[in-house]
């Protein structure tokens, strides 16, 4: 009788869910947009989360979900092995597959952790990425007919995306996850969340500066056109993403009209710039902002970036290949730039942290990142590099280079 009732007591957990939410996508088939209907619940438990794969949930879909889960808990500092979160999707798809719908259910379990209503009127497309940031989709116009013929009344699309002219309908973009908890909610979260947005857009913007004072302006060069448009509308990330597009096709074009005691010149220009802004970084002390965290974090990744690429250029020229050791450099020159741009950036933040805060932050990240490529791996569907990078990540953990890691 004990066992029946606590089968009967998990049925009524699982199938019983708090939010109902719509997710923007493109069916597979006709290429027509759809809503595809998601039941979302948290509650307590032990950090479990469950998808019903029932219809089919691709392994991408998945990930999305666990990585939903990841920033909700980040977002609003709550731990999230205290609770279990289920995800169900409507039975009459054949299959849901793709990442899009991570920004939607993000904002979704965070309205359940957090405690506020959805508004039902509108809908959302955009992945997660880890740092809360939403990333780019396809099929956007598709997925905005759809929503508008079911009678939403907003959309949201990532802000690196172009929104379709389409009347009748709201259309708004979004770079963050907590900007688009408040289009469904209401509620600001940026002074309670771990990044402080405003003073992420100042430092975009002064990135933006500092990238589109080294391009001339040239309507005739897609690019260039669209760092210049980005940046008159406010998108800064949008525009520095453009202008660096630019620069660094602009370097390896000058590059390829160099001699080969030229490109080895260039090479180790690059390599120099290299130490300079590693040694740089190295010498950072007294963070105190879990802004400048974030700042310093970014700027390691490009500088990791550029190792690898300086790397691959030296190959190239070993090999005579003038063209890839051309792509190579200037990618890295380039990125170099950016590294600079986020150094300059550090000591401009206000919440403090103290070492242990920073390594158990280290250490909590690279555990998630273990799991998820355990999962991946069991798919067939892990990187080349990750093990590499999750070595290389506990190896500075253990010499206490928190934020590199």
């Amino acid at each position: 009788m004990r066992k029946l009732i606590m089968i009967v007591a998990l049925l009524v957990l699982t199938s019983s869910y708090a939010v109902q939410v719509y997710l923007p996508a493109v069916n597979m088939h006709s290429g027509n947009g759809t809503l595809i209907m998601a039941d979302i619940s948290v509650t307590q438990g032990n950090g479990s989360i469950f998808v019903d794969v029932n219809p089919l949930v691709e392994p991408s879909t998945q990930v999305s979900v666990r990585e939903a889960a990841f920033v909700a808990c980040s977002e609003l500092n709550v731990d999230c092995s205290d609770y279990d979160i289920y995800v169900k999707f409507d039975k009459s798809q054949y299959a849901v597959a793709g990442p899009s719908a991570g920004a939607m259910i993000t904002v979704a379990i965070m309205s359940q952790l957090h405690g506020d209503a959805l508004r039902t009127d509108g809908v959302m497309t955009g992945t997660i990425n880890l740092d809360g940031s939403v990333g780019p989709v396809g099929g956007i116009e598709s997925k905005v007919y759809a929503a508008k013929q079911a009678g939403m009344r907003f959309f949201i699309i990532p802000e690196i995306n172009t929104a379709p002219n389409i009347t009748g309908i709201e259309i708004y973009t979004v770079g963050d996850i907590v900007s688009a908890y408040k289009y469904f909610t209401g509620v600001d979260l940026s002074t309670h969340c771990a990044l402080n947005y405003s003073v992420f857009n100042t430092v975009m913007q002064k990135s933006a500066d500092y990238l589109l004072s080294n391009l001339t302006y040239n309507e005739t060069d897609e690019k260039i056109f669209n760092a210049f448009k980005e940046y008159n509308l406010s998108h800064y990330y949008s525009a520095s993403s453009y202008a660096v597009s630019a620069m660094i096709l602009d370097k390896q074009n000058k590059c390829m009209n160099y001699t080969w005691d030229e490109v080895v010149k260039y090479k180790s220009k690059v390599v120099e710039d290299y130490f300079k802004l590693k040694h740089d970084l190295d010498s950072v002390s007294g963070v105190d902002s879990l802004t400048d965290f974030e700042i310093l974090a970014i700027a390691y990744d490009r500088l990791y970036e550029a190792d690898e690429m300086i790397k691959e250029a030296s190959k190239a020229i070993n090999a005579l290949n003038k063209s890839a050791a051309c792509d190579n450099l200037g990618y890295a020159d380039v990125r170099l730039m950016t590294v600079y741009t986020w150094y300059s950036m550090v000591n401009r933040g206000n919440l403090s942290f103290d070492e242990d805060e920073l390594y158990s932050s280290a250490d909590y990240a690279l555990s998630r990142a273990r799991e998820v490529c355990s999962y991946a791996q069991f798919l067939s569907f892990l990187p080349e590099k990750a093990d590499q990078l999750m070595d290389q990540s506990e190896e500075l953990i253990q010499s206490g280079r928190y934020i590199y890691s």
